[in-house]
């Protein structure tokens, strides 16, 4: 399920696709897991971070268990179909091609009601795993009255379109390449913090750019790039890796790297950061030197 290249991994989320019909209580669902963040074996890849793929079934006209996170937050990437959520008594909508945030401590449920099947990549921040072994989910009784969302914000949700995509400016020192903060997680130049915890960002990068932006390395926070268009390139611990659409890479802390494009489409992702580059107070993103040999993963 996961490719090791090197200290990096990388899935592409189409091939994973866990079958349904094997949990009893919820045949029409089913979640398969790319980054434990606990206990052992190949996919704990992590302690920072929790990571899974989840599918429903068309037509299941039905919610999951209603529960809440004391220590992490959750973040949902739909590639496929509309997801019914309920969060804090109120229900969202949350379609393909849009990215939903929900915040700790706040209880909440998911399940679909549309002809199509849902398909999504998951994110807990911290990982779900606790140091016990245990996990940071607990049951929550349902409210008996659920309003419909009016602002996509309630509750401290957000709920991002990332066909939205930021404006490129020749002005900048790197003008092939654009971000747009979505959730802070403690950058000052963040426009919404939304969480002191998880940093969240839309990057794109022009076609033909043909460069890679600075090498650096982070020494406390992962980093996840969910590539939703074009092809990614990168350098990873002194190695070349490509990922396309519908790919995802993981780059742990403390493993010096630098992405760029190199392709003749432009380059998306939805790139998290777990924990934070700011969760320390101070931007934790250092300059490495560039070894002078890369080898291809």
């Amino acid at each position: 399920m996961a490719s090791p290249t090197n200290s990096a991994r990388a899935w592409n989320l189409e091939a994973i696709k866990p079958p349904l019909g094997v949990n009893p209580e919820f045949p029409w669902r089913n979640s398969a897991t790319l980054i434990a963040g606990g206990g052992t074996g190949e996919n704990r890849v992590t302690d920072k971070c929790t990571s899974t793929v989840m599918r429903f079934g068309p037509r299941p006209n039905e919610m999951g268990r209603y529960h809440i996170h004391h220590q992490c937050d959750n973040i949902y990437y739909l590639l496929r179909g509309e997801m019914t959520s309920i969060i804090g008594a109120v229900r969202f909508k949350t379609k393909a091609g849009e990215a939903i945030f929900m915040p700790r401590d706040v209880p909440h449920a998911t399940g679909s009601f549309g002809e199509e099947e849902v398909y999504l990549w998951e994110i807990y921040n911290p990982s779900s795993v606790l140091a016990d072994g245990t996990h940071d989910s607990y049951p929550y009784d349902l409210p008996d009255t659920i309003i419909d969302s009016r602002t996509g914000r309630e509750n401290g949700v957000r709920i991002w379109d990332l066909a939205d995509l930021p404006e490129f400016d020749s002005r900048l020192p790197v003008p092939w390449r654009s971000s747009r903060i979505l959730a802070g997680g403690g950058n000052p130049d963040a426009p919404d913090q939304v969480t002191d915890k998880t940093e969240v960002v839309l990057e794109r990068f022009a076609s033909h750019a043909n460069a890679f932006g600075s090498y650096h390395v982070h020494r406390h926070s992962d980093s996840i790039w969910v590539v939703i268009k074009g092809r990614l390139r990168s350098i990873v611990g002194g190695k070349y890796h490509e990922t396309n659409a519908g790919e995802v890479i993981f780059i742990p802390a403390d493993v010096p790297h630098a992405t760029g494009n190199y392709a003749e489409e432009e380059m998306v992702a939805f790139v998290v950061y777990t924990p934070s580059t700011y969760i320390t107070g101070k931007h934790d993103s250092e300059p490495v030197k560039l070894p002078s040999a890369i080898e291809t993963s």
